[in-house]
């Protein structure tokens, strides 16, 4: 048997199972339309598959697709593909296939997961086209080609792949949200990118410091591909909302001509020679938005061309961030974040405002707020609010544990070596009195943290998160020194990552919950300040039964009624009463959730929670013997009916919970004892950022699950303590433990996933990539380190002519104040006799000086563009003149004995001049700045 022909099984309406002969190679159009399937296995040797060939078919969750199917058609070539109007939600290429035939999945509405293996390295066009479910897929590594149309009108979409792939090329073009695989990038002697020193970045960190944001490409071919390349290029993308700085473009330090860029692809393509490349550019930010880009470079290689993703960058930007511990020990808490640049930033604890501080120019703010007598236990709330770009109200917060025996750290030092020093950054310092990190591809980074309290961590990590990906190095407990040491790369797999925020995480040791009757619920009852019962109406009060009607309308005075009724009852068994009927009695559905936890003295209960309907919660809690789970003696039921509650049911109370203070601490209280996870859109991103979790789709599953348990939960700790403080019934106590029990249970997963840490605050590095220059001595050529240079500015003003009135020689500008920016002025230069500033927009010039050697001071020049060429060459005092072999450099003038007066003549800044052919725009080379280079 060769062929299944078209309808062969078509409503076929008793046909649930089929056994289909691996020597089947075609399969036509609706062959198995309108039948009971409940699975299909497609033959091994399978080449072509028609339209709709399980229409109306809903049975048939998975489906995978043998590596020998090299067409899969739909109807008329433009409508329904294979599986449309079926019910598959996962599908899954088998490793080997090369290519994803066109519309292979095309107008599948139920499709929401695909994986496609390494061995793929074409995807057709229309694949998956009107998948308008999909929410996930995972691209293998080698995709070199996509067709048109691949996700139109996928709009729920993450794509997940590495960082290295061409795929995410694809994704940015497109506008797919994507963000990191665990699938790790296979390289091999093929490739042309030596990964060891290239890399593409963007100093997104220092963005708001001039509103400029720089962006460096490094690449370098690999030792066998040296001298053998042709038509060398790099394309990048400029990302949305940027404008490209036309004379801002750099190759190898030099301005480049040759380069085009098309506005509507949005692709900068420059030309080059050789066998590497450093090219700079800048863009002038429009907006706040995430900045997402790529480079790649192609050239010709043994006369085919090639094609290879350098990197990608996919950088969040907020408003207004807030970052602070999980857990503190002390009443006085760390705070810092990124606001509008000079902009007031309110702080406040529990809704009562502690300190306003201004923004430094560069966006960042830091301060220290006190608790008032301070709850050992007690979850308070930080809240920072600010205004946004369009001067809109603008607020974060955050609940943070007081614990007087906490881990805290107490100090965190980077170590690392320049050549053969030895380098040291105090990461608790203040930002501005931080010495910059100038980056060298292949540099390993010690990390070493004093950790005090530090007897109920299980694991420390060290993050650094770039990128929406988060990379981690364990740090080891060093018995020696007392110090947890982390020492290593953050990817060892791409020695030239530049380390992104850094951050410090503790996996602690949490205590088991058990389900049990005797859980002490009077520190929830606490929290939430339960004064009387008055808003409570009780129709039942036993030992055996609590019914009553919780008024919140005083609470919830946004959502009119908010009557919720409540009832909790243990339900007599002895009658013989199967679960079945009890499940039924109780109002529990097939499609409830079901966990098996654990109980006091070896005991085993399960929960089964039931969410179906917006407007109930019902769960059933009852224990088990230890053979064949059957039903024992112990069995109490809740049901929580919002139906008077608000239009929207339970929902509406999870989505108010966080402005009503008392009912977010009493679940924030207990997610922080018990190690739960509280923040669902938090958790999500985390699993994005992961490079750890395999199954990323699984784990939102797992996420969605435990976000369910947490409405739940914070139901259940909004009416309880209200319910109980008029009753003396054991259930409450029951249920309440067991659904903590069912929640540590699912956190668990993302425990051992490195995802549910408890988060120290984070900390930000000043590398620099691409140097504003060096000093060297003018007679011997060599680097001078340890000289002082000091940068001194015109304001732009906004005037006219600003930029074209070049001030004079003896115009001295204002000394810089680099510490509103973050930074040292004066700095002094390292080993290789490097320094760097990110300056706003002006007029700048520096002045460098070294014991020993002559003062000197640079031509003025204004930036933008990005000036990275400022080397300064010193001539030793008492020595004859030197006349510079380059571009003439102004005298130095004497040292100012006080500030000069800068009155600048008002000018205006230069415009480009371009010719422009269709998309393409063609720069006319401007005069370019004195490079600033003087050798003997």
């Amino acid at each position: 048997m060769k062929s299944i022909g078209n309808y062969a099984f078509s409503n076929c309406e008793g046909l649930d199972e089929i056994s289909i002969p691996n020597t089947v190679t075609s399969i036509g159009h609706d062959a198995f339309a309108y039948t009971s399937l409940r699975s299909l296995q497609l033959p091994s040797q399978l080449e072509s598959i028609g339209y709709s060939i399980i229409y109306g078919v809903k049975g048939v969750p998975e489906i995978t697709i043998p590596k020998t199917v090299q067409s899969m058609y739909s109807y008329g070539g433009n409508g329904d593909g294979p599986f449309a109007g079926s019910g598959v939600k996962e599908a899954v290429f088998e490793n080997g296939i090369s290519k994803v035939p066109n519309d292979a999945f095309r107008k599948c509405t139920t499709l929401e997961k695909v994986a496609i293996p390494d061995s793929v390295t074409e995807i057709g066009s229309y694949a998956f086209s009107n998948c308008t479910a999909l929410q996930n897929i995972k691209f293998g590594n080698n995709i070199q080609t996509m067709g048109k149309n691949v996700l139109e009108n996928c709009d729920c979409i993450t794509a997940y792949c590495n960082y290295f792939s061409n795929s995410v090329i694809n994704c940015v073009d497109w506008g797919v949200s994507f963000s990191p695989s665990d699938e790790k990038f296979l390289d091999n002697e093929n490739k042309i990118i030596d990964r060891s020193s290239s890399m593409y970045y963007a100093n997104t960190d220092n963005l708001s410091a001039s509103g400029v944001l720089p962006f460096s490409i490094k690449f370098t071919a690999k030792k066998k591909w040296k001298g053998e390349l042709s038509n060398q290029k790099i394309t990048t993308y400029i990302p949305k909302y940027c404008d490209l700085v036309e004379d801002s473009i750099y190759v190898n330090g030099e301005l480049s001509t040759k380069y085009s860029y098309n506005n509507n692809s949005r692709r900068l393509t420059v030309s080059f020679s050789g066998d590497s490349c450093d090219l700079t550019y800048s863009v002038n930010v429009r907006s706040k938005e995430k900045i997402v880009s790529y480079a790649y470079v192609s050239a010709y290689k043994e006369g085919k061309s090639v094609t290879e993703n350098i990197g990608t960058i996919n950088e969040e930007f907020n408003g207004l961030t807030l970052n602070v511990a999980d857990i503190v020990s002390s009443s006085d808490i760390e705070i810092s974040g990124i606001a509008n640049s000079s902009t007031e930033v309110d702080l406040y604890i529990d809704g009562t405002k502690k300190q306003t501080v201004t923004s430094l120019k560069n966006g960042s703010y830091r301060a220290t707020v006190s608790i008032d007598s301070p709850v050992d236990g007690y979850p308070y709330t930080i809240e920072a609010r600010s205004k946004d770009e369009y001067d809109n109200e603008i607020s974060v917060l955050k609940n943070v544990i007081y614990q007087q025996k906490s881990a805290d750290l107490d100090s965190l030092v980077l170590e690392y070596y320049e050549h053969s020093t030895k380098k040291q950054v105090d990461m608790l310092a203040d930002s501005n009195s931080k010495s910059a990190i100038y980056f060298m591809p292949g540099t390993e980074y010690t990390f070493k943290a004093d950790i005090s309290n530090a007897e109920n961590l299980e694991n420390v990590y060290i993050t650094s998160t770039r990128n929406n990906e988060k990379k981690v190095m364990e740090a080891i407990y060093d018995s020696t020194s007392g110090l947890y040491v982390a020492s290593g790369y953050f990817d060892p797999e791409n020695t030239s990552y530049v380390p992104g925020i850094i951050g410090i995480e503790y996996l602690t040791k949490n205590e088991e919950v058990v389900a049990s009757e005797n859980y002490d619920i009077t520190p929830i009852i606490n929290i939430s300040n339960v004064k009387d019962t008055s808003n409570v109406t009780y129709s039942k009060n036993t030992k055996d039964e609590v019914e009553a009607v919780i008024d919140l309308s005083d609470t919830f005075k946004d959502i009119g009624n908010g009557e919720v009724k409540a009832s909790i009852k243990y339900i007599d068994t002895t009658a013989g009463t199967s679960l079945s009927e009890i499940k039924d009695i109780v109002g529990i559905g097939q499609t409830a959730l079901e966990y098996l936890i654990p109980g006091e003295n070896n005991e085993k209960y399960i929960m089964n929670l039931d969410m179906s309907d917006e407007d109930n919660i019902i769960m059933l809690l009852y224990d088990v013997t230890d053979s064949g789970l059957t039903i024992a003696d112990k069995v109490v039921s809740m049901k929580l009916d919002f139906a008077n509650f608000s239009d929207d049911g339970y929902g509406k109370l999870f989505d108010i919970s966080q402005r009503i203070g008392n009912i977010s601490k009493v679940a924030s209280f207990a997610y922080q004892t018990y190690g739960i996870y509280s923040d669902y859109n938090d958790l999500l991103k985390e699993i994005d950022k992961s490079t750890v979790i395999s199954d990323k789709a699984g784990a939102k599953k797992k996420a969605l699950e435990l976000r369910q348990d947490q409405v739940a939960f914070l139901a259940l700790t909004t009416v309880l303590p209200l319910l109980v403080a008029g009753s003396t019934m054991a259930g409450p106590a029951l249920i309440f433990s067991g659904l903590l029990a069912v929640m540590t249970g699912v956190s668990g997963f993302f425990w051992d996933s490195r995802v549910a840490n408890i988060k120290e605050q984070s900390f930000k590095l000043k590398w620099i990539i691409d140097p504003s220059g060096y000093v060297y001595d003018v007679d011997t050529d060599e680097k001078i380190e340890d000289a002082s240079v000091t940068a001194y500015w015109i304001p732009y003003d906004d005037t006219d002519n600003f930029w074209k009135n070049k001030p004079s020689t003896d115009t001295y500008g204002i000394k810089w104040d680099a510490s509103e920016y973050e930074q040292l002025n004066p700095m002094r230069t390292n080993i290789d006799g490097k320094y760097a500033w990110d300056v706003p927009e002006g007029w700048w010039r520096v002045k460098c000086e070294k014991e020993g050697y002559e003062i000197y001071w640079t031509d003025w020049m204004t930036v933008p563009p990005v000036q990275t060429d400022v080397n300064i060459g010193l001539k030793k005092l008492g020595q004859a003149e030197i006349t510079p072999s380059s571009t003439p450099i102004a005298a130095p003038s004497p040292t100012p004995t006080s500030k000069p007066t800068v009155t600048p003549k008002p000018t205006t800044k230069p415009t480009i001049k371009s010719t422009s052919s269709g998309n393409q725009s063609t720069v006319k080379k401007p005069k370019k700045i004195s490079s600033l280079k003087v050798k003997a």
